[in-house]
């Protein structure tokens, strides 16, 4: 089970999947999941996953019969600027994809859970504190070349500490996947 920090929801603004053979989590159980922010009018501003969360939001729709929802979203360049770009939603709100987080929480009696976090962004929920020397360029973004590889890789830094101004702009729903 995932430990109890100042960035991980209270039980009252945690919420489990259905449980069952199929373990699938559903389109319902993403509403719960945005349902339990009250923070800006109960309005997340992205939902925040790992790559089989990810997977498993897309099997939500396909199971429910329904077109994956899509928005565009500006996301930053090599070059400081952004760029447009499409990115999965669920009522509106981006999902965004966290390939460092883990996929193996323990759920029920499984070790294979994931997490999938609705939040508020910027004052009144979740927001960073940036070191002070660097001033309004929040986020770093790098190029890498891979070697032996025709391909470039950016990452992205953002060097903060997070601060969850209130309880009610960040809920979880946790769920053991059907797919991974």
């Amino acid at each position: 089970s995932s430990t109890s920090s100042a960035s991980t929801p209270s039980p009252a603004q945690t919420a489990s999947a259905a449980t069952g053979a199929s373990n699938q989590l559903t389109l319902v159980d993403l509403a719960r999941l945005v349902g339990k922010v009250k923070a800006n009018n109960g309005r997340p501003h992205t939902l925040w996953c790992n790559p089989v969360a990810y997977r498993n939001i897309l099997n939500a729709y396909w199971i429910a019969g329904v077109e994956p929802e899509y928005v565009t979203v500006n996301a930053p360049d090599c070059n400081g600027g952004t760029t447009q770009r499409p990115c999965l939603a669920f009522q509106g709100i981006p999902v965004y994809i966290d390939e460092f987080y883990p996929n193996n929480e323990t759920v029920g009696s499984g070790s294979d859970g994931s997490s999938i976090y609705a939040m508020v962004l910027g004052r009144g929920g979740v927001y960073g504190i940036v070191p002070q020397n660097f001033g309004r360029r929040m986020i770093r973004v790098k190029e890498v070349l891979v070697s032996a590889a025709c391909q470039t890789t950016f990452r992205v830094y953002w060097p903060v500490g997070l601060v969850l101004e209130k309880e009610d702009a960040l809920a979880r729903i946790q769920f053991r996947p059907a797919a991974n």
